[in-house]
């Protein structure tokens, strides 16, 4: 009779001993507020004893370290950790979770062993459990358990003496949580903080997309005291683009501007911008700088995806030229009304009324896109009317020569803006 009952106590003993050798099955990610099943941590070294019950911790402040042995940040903060252990004594348990897959408990022993009079602390090693609970995406996370419970999630500046002491008082801590569960460092960092938190948390933020319809608008925002924090044009072509983050060539716009590029179909655009053309939003956000060093950053960030650059250059080139005719005398008076047809949709003759030479030549530019150099040197505000037909040149240079000024193409040296491809000297 006894030999059975040792038989059954032993059997007993086996079906416990096989029940508690099953590791606890994880199904979720723990994140702050989380309670946490009673566990055993096991592989534990430089300490009393190899495993370590969270039970037996519940009266205690428990800080999880997520470390390695070749990460240098982890190992400079050990000593300040122990401080920490050391002025609190037994209301706080620090413990070090070696996360390195390739680590023993042998290795980490010895290295705890050579560093004694640095710090005195245990370490959990070949650790299968705790990661796979807190999932920690870095290292150098601190895991913060009181009574069961995740009170926080932080990183290593958290881990004071100030926030223990409000943590262990049940006062409100300054920590900032981290979210283990939302950030991945193989996905996009997400604009607007993790779970929509405001301020956004980024320094400097530059955005480059296709067009989008319905999104238009460019100009460049200033703080109080005048210092640019925004840049933004969208719905733009690479030139508009280009000449808006080099305004030193913003001068060179009508008419003086060459576009030397192989594949004109990557920079030319419809008139209309679409969801293929070649029309893009552009918006970078910074701190407040100076106008200048907002440019240099506009600069940089176009450069890093279009292929073109834009320089000033010296070019010998035949040229519209206008200058006085000794046949006749210019018109100086009319409609005192300032303005022009030629940009009109219409079928009518051409007029210009009441505009100075320079302004009718700048009109000149922008509408044909060629250099009309003024060389008549008449300051009087002028009245012309001119051949409907805009492309025809001949007619509209006769009809100038009967109001006093000579139009004809001759060479000149000038200064032009040039767009090219980067790979071209």
């Amino acid at each position: 009779m006894k030999k059975i009952t040792i038989l059954i106590v032993m059997a007993v003993l086996c079906l416990f001993f096989k029940s508690n050798a099953q590791p606890l099955s994880i199904n979720k990610t723990y994140k702050v507020g989380d309670t946490l099943p009673d566990l055993t941590i096991n592989n534990v070294v430089n300490f009393k004893s190899k495993t370590i019950r969270s039970a037996d911790l519940k009266d205690r402040l428990l800080i999880l370290d997520f470390w390695d042995s070749y990460c240098g940040p982890c190992i400079e903060h050990m000593p300040k950790i122990y401080a920490l252990q050391r002025h609190f004594g037994t209301k706080v348990f620090m413990l070090p979770v070696d996360t390195y897959k390739g680590d023993t408990p042998e290795r980490i022993q010895a290295f705890f062993d050579k560093r004694k009079k640095s710090f005195d602390l245990p370490s959990v090693t070949v650790d299968t459990i705790l990661n796979k609970m807190f999932r920690p995406k870095s290292l150098g996370v601190y895991i913060w358990i009181q009574n069961g419970i995740v009170k926080a999630i932080t990183e290593a500046e958290d881990v004071n003496e100030k926030n223990i002491s409000l943590m262990l008082s049940g006062g409100s801590t300054d920590v900032a949580h981290i979210d283990t569960t939302r950030f991945h460092a193989e996905r996009p960092f997400p604009i607007n903080g993790f779970n929509g938190s405001k301020p956004p948390l980024y320094i400097y933020r530059s955005i480059f997309t296709p067009y989008i319809k319905g999104v238009h608008g460019s100009g460049m925002m200033l703080d109080s005291s005048d210092k640019v924090y925004r840049i933004y044009h969208y719905a733009e072509t690479p030139q508009n683009l280009l000449l808006s983050a080099y305004p030193q060539f913003s001068r060179f716009i009508s008419g003086f501007l060459k576009i030397r590029v192989v594949n004109l179909n990557e920079f030319r655009s419809s008139r209309k911008p679409a969801a293929d053309s070649n029309w893009y939003n552009y918006e970078a956000i910074f701190p407040p700088t100076t106008k200048e060093r907002a440019y240099k950053y506009f600069q940089q960030d176009l450069a890093k995806y279009l292929p073109f650059k834009i320089d000033s250059v010296r070019l010998n080139d035949s040229v519209w030229v206008l200058r006085r005719s000794p046949k006749h005398r210019p018109i100086t008076s009319g409609s005192k009304e300032k303005d022009t047809n030629l940009f009109d949709v219409s079928n009518s003759s051409l007029f210009f009324s009441n505009m100075p030479v320079k302004q009718i030549l700048y009109n000149f530019q922008n509408y044909y896109k060629q250099p009309f150099i003024d060389e008549t040197d008449f300051k009087q505000n002028v009245w012309l009317n001119l051949p409907a037909d805009r492309q025809n040149f001949i007619e509209i240079a006769k009809s100038l020569e009967d109001q006093g000024f000579t139009l004809i193409k001759e060479p000149r040296e000038l200064e032009y803006a040039v767009i090219s491809d980067k790979a071209l000297q």
